[in-house]
């Protein structure tokens, strides 16, 4: 299990200790607290994390702009992001027989950057704690590079390619301020085998 993959079951662990707070608590918010749409509207922001694909892995950071509706105790809405991206690998092997009659090969991929385009469905556990699934599409922008060398002479290739993937995630956000929220969410790419865990700052500017 990978450090990524305890993560994610560490957020979905918080994600249940802090419902489970809330409802233990004895604290009740009255219900027409939540009537005033106090997540509602439109909102940018900043999001850093780190991701894995493979034996690829490294940080990435983006923007990601959105809308959400409230409904009571619901909070549900549309975000699209973009992302630039640090995951990558190198790997190489020398092979001699017998010196210096040797010949090296390297090989390296990187994801270069994604987009997605995702519906988000929350509940407010309390007023300020949203814990929310998200589910969509995203797009992946990768290359790859490779080079042989011996005898004197050295070839070189790359290649690059993209993807349309499925895209799903959990999270959870709370407010910061009346017009700011920081949250932590994963985010899976279900055929390109990449997952992310991210943390985000969002910035209301509109209803």
């Amino acid at each position: 299990m990978t450090t990524l993959h305890r993560t994610v079951i560490g957020l979905t662990v918080v994600s249940t200790i802090a419902a489970s707070a809330a409802a233990d608590s004895g604290y009740r918010p009255p219900l027409e607290y939540y009537s005033a749409p106090l997540w509602q509207g439109w909102y940018a922001g900043l999001h850093l994390g780190y991701g894995d694909s493979g034996p690829a892995n490294g940080f990435l950071g983006g923007v990601q702009i959105g809308y959400n509706w409230q409904r009571g105790q619901l909070v549900y809405g549309l975000e699209a992001d973009v992302t630039w991206s640090d995951i990558s690998f190198s790997d190489g092997v020398r092979v001699c027989n017998p010196e210096p009659d040797c010949i090296s090969a390297r090989v390296s991929g990187s994801i270069d950057w994604m987009t997605t385009a995702r519906a988000r469905v929350g509940y407010l556990f309390q007023p300020g704690l949203l814990a929310y699934g998200t589910a969509g599409f995203g797009h992946v922008s990768a290359s790859a590079s490779a080079s042989v060398s011996g005898f004197g002479l050295t070839d070189r290739f790359s290649a690059r390619a993209s993807d349309t993937d499925f895209v799903y995630g959990v999270g959870l956000e709370t407010g910061l301020s009346a017009g700011t929220t920081l949250r932590v969410e994963y985010l899976g790419f279900n055929d390109s085998d990449i997952n992310i865990i991210r943390g985000g700052i969002n910035f209301r500017f509109g209803n």
